[in-house]
């Protein structure tokens, strides 16, 4: 790419390609030497006397839990001192980066580490009503990112503080006091990193590197208590609140980025290639913990199991809320595809089911040859009544085009999808695209051969 000869005409910046290097490094060195994760301190620990423990101990669990997320946060994994956050490469930083932070190698197949803060009793009590404690936390939620940008984090605190003083019930008081405090613990890390981004600027090695690293000192020490001023202060915030989540046990999705950032472009005077090359930015930080396992142990489930991520892009914003049913088989298309017999859309007994919503791959005991199909034709075959059924609000087919695919001819099929007569029918008028960096994200080039071999073999579709 850095020699002119990429194809695509659109070639990373030179800037992201140092950086993608340095992240495949990284992916190589969790292969090398993965090291576990250890144990966070109780919330007691932070406290020196009994009395003190005592007292906090003696607070509702949500205001316990409040508690507990700016410990996380500015005292145990990012904290520039921290020797927890540092010998697990969470304060890792690239003068070169236009987007700063780390999120942790936390995800549903490998576990994570969240600080205790139940007593014994509760512990037992939680487990009993539904196997709960303070992992529990599922993270399959959307924060409201697009609130958080527009007012920022002083204004949501102040709010915050208004809520509690004007709460008449203690539950409503504890769940307003929990808040404050985990916003307080994200007004922390982003001092922090402020205090990272200001030692990397001191010690850069050339007068552009230590420019860009005060750049985003600024940057991030500006929405402790202020709204994000431009573009790039936006994305920022957004990827710095992301990883506060991942830090405390919320493997979160991102969202409606479209949504969240749009008017900060809108009224950016950065070119478009500017803005490219930040979200390019955001998009390496994404991905930068993928766990590559080459010894095929299926101990994480079928797949590696990488870290929770999920992009949709337009929809309206008048529907206010929606049930979409889980269509999704994840990465258990090799394994739900294993114990079953053939099937009547040509599968053969134990290959590989299809992914989502896709057609039947071609068997895996062939060699990889995918069939090139009509891309009108695919959306037909799903119009059936026994295909749609329940899924009133779910796209309707996955669909696999080549990288290739003209994109005029991608703007078409798209603009008859959104608008014809079955997406009326079945979207509810949704006039939508869903683009998916899918709430399991994983690479590739990280995958187990059978799941490579699943890819290999989907079906093309062209214009």
């Amino acid at each position: 790419m850095s020699q002119g000869r990429y194809i695509g005409g659109d070639a990373p910046k030179d800037r992201f390609l140092s950086l993608l290097g340095r992240t495949f490094s990284h992916w190589a060195d969790g292969w090398m030497d993965k090291p576990n994760f250890p144990r966070l301190p109780a919330l007691t620990d932070f406290y020196d006397t009994e009395e003190d423990k005592a007292k906090v101990m003696s607070e509702p669990v949500p205001v316990r839990q409040g508690l507990a997320n700016p410990k996380t946060l500015t005292l145990s994994l990012s904290d520039p001192e921290s020797k927890t956050a540092r010998f697990n490469d969470l304060l890792r930083i690239d003068p070169k980066e236009l987007i700063v932070g780390v999120i942790p190698g936390f995800t549903p197949g490998h576990g994570k580490e969240v600080l205790p803060y139940l007593s014994k009793e509760e512990t037992i009590e939680a487990w009993l009503e539904g196997s709960l404690n303070e992992w529990s936390a599922s993270g399959l939620v959307v924060p409201d990112q697009e609130r958080l940008v527009q007012k920022g984090l002083g204004e949501l605190h102040s709010e915050l503080q208004v809520k509690i003083d004007n709460a008449s019930q203690v539950k409503e008081k504890s769940f307003f006091c929990s808040g404050l405090l985990s916003i307080k613990g994200v007004q922390g890390y982003l001092r922090s990193w402020t205090i990272l981004t200001q030692n990397a600027a001191a010690h850069a090695s050339n007068e552009d590197y230590k420019a860009n690293m005060e750049d985003i000192s600024k940057r991030l020490s500006h929405p402790v208590d202020y709204p994000p001023r431009d573009f790039q202060d936006a994305v920022q915030l957004v990827f710095s609140v992301h990883c506060c989540l991942h830090l405390v046990g919320e493997s979160t999705a991102l969202g409606r980025l479209d949504l969240i950032l749009w008017s900060f472009l809108e009224k950016d005077s950065i070119s478009l290639g500017r803005a490219n090359e930040i979200v390019d930015c955001l998009w390496l930080k994404i991905g930068e913990n993928t766990f590559v396992n080459r010894a095929f142990v299926y101990n994480h489930g079928g797949g590696i199991n990488q870290s929770v991520q999920q992009v949709t892009v337009g929809g309206y914003k008048d529907i206010k809320f929606v049930i979409t049913p889980d269509i999704r088989n994840f990465e258990g298309y090799v394994g739900d595809g294993a114990p079953r017999g053939a099937s009547a859309d040509g599968r053969r007994n134990g290959i590989s089911i299809a992914s989502d919503l896709s057609p039947v791959p071609a068997t895996q005991d062939l060699l990889p040859n995918p069939a090139l199909k009509d891309i009108y034709q695919a959306m037909e075959s799903y119009i059936s009544n026994a295909v749609a059924y329940g899924l009133p609000n779910a796209s309707l087919v996955d669909i696999n085009i080549d990288e290739t695919f003209p994109l005029e001819d991608l703007k078409e099929f798209v603009k008859r999808y959104a608008q014809g007569h079955k997406a009326v029918k079945y979207l509810e008028k949704y006039n939508l695209l869903r683009v998916r960096m899918g709430e399991w994200t994983e690479f590739y080039a990280t995958m187990f051969p059978e799941h490579q071999g699943q890819h290999q073999r989907r079906r093309y579709f062209e214009p």
